[in-house]
């Protein structure tokens, strides 16, 4: 499982190593190939204290761990990440033991594609984890509909209005599942965002456009490039 947009966002680096572990899984044939998967993967969990240790939603109490000290991390993360005591616990637990796997397959000189393939899907299951945890805590959680506690609330907007001289929309939320919808609230749209629309209504911009060559699909039945 790969991750979308949105997570590499938050996990870029590491996810960019743990690519790297796959690519020399797809070519290992010997021991001290496997072994490299191991290097990898240990390089792919390692990656995550520097890129979140600094970050504002990590709490650390009392003296701050080396950064080299990863089992060390993956505790402060499970415990800044969320407050449910299962989910943390598990993130924690499930760092330690697949870091405890990176290192013995780095070091084991009989490692066969097996091993190899259980410490990569190891990685994979902690890095998807973390992932999934750093994107909800940074996102406010679903609103739940008053009426019938449904999570499907959406924002919707109606037109562009005047009102005591400023331009904007009413946006409130509603329940696709029952209907049930919030009190109307103004929001007023920045001068940049108005002049925008102006430019877009009068020709004077538009959305760039894709050239031929662009839009031609390849013989290999690719579709359209991006």
């Amino acid at each position: 499982m790969q991750p979308d947009d949105d997570q590499v966002e938050y996990v870029r680096k590491s996810w960019r190593r743990y690519a790297g572990a796959v690519d020399a899984m797809v070519i290992a044939e010997e021991a001290e190939d496997f072994q490299a998967v191991g290097i990898r993967c240990r390089e792919t969990l390692l990656a995550l204290v520097p890129e979140n240790m600094d970050e504002p939603w990590v709490l650390v109490s009392g003296e701050r761990p080396q950064a080299a000290n990863a089992k060390a991390w993956f505790g402060i993360f499970a415990t800044s990440l969320t407050a449910n005591s299962k989910p943390r616990a598990y993130l924690k637990v499930l760092g330690e033991k697949t870091w405890d796997l990176s290192v013995w397959l780095q070091h084991y000189v009989d490692a066969s594609e097996v091993d190899a393939e259980i410490t990569l899907g190891a990685t994979r299951e902690f890095l998807r984890l973390f992932t999934l945890l750093r994107v909800r805590h940074g996102h406010v959680d679903g609103k739940r509909c008053p009426r019938c506690d449904s999570y499907q609330v959406v924002k919707e907007s109606g037109e562009l209005v005047e009102q005591a001289g400023r331009f904007g929309t009413f946006l409130h939320d509603e329940c696709v599942a029952c209907g049930w919808k919030s009190a109307e609230e103004f929001d007023e749209w920045p001068l940049e965002r108005l002049q925008r629309l102006i430019d877009y209504k009068s020709g004077k911009s538009s959305p760039p456009r894709k050239s031929m060559e662009d839009l031609e699909v390849s013989d290999s039945g690719d579709s359209p490039q991006e």
